[in-house]
């Protein structure tokens, strides 16, 4: 997700690809992703994947 362009619709098919595989949404790894996130100052990502899983 990181790796994306910061377009809305680009983001949240990129997050769309992550949890298609997963039977429960992985909120452990979402956990951690947003504590990199925040670590590397990315407060968009930060914002978007928090409204993804809103």
């Amino acid at each position: 997700v990181s790796q994306v362009p910061n377009e809305k619709e680009t983001v949240y098919g990129a997050l769309d690809k992550w949890v298609a595989w997963k039977t429960k949404f992985p909120l452990i790894v979402a956990a951690k992703a947003l504590q990199i996130f925040k670590k590397r100052s990315q407060w968009l990502r930060v914002i978007q994947l928090l409204k993804y899983i809103h």
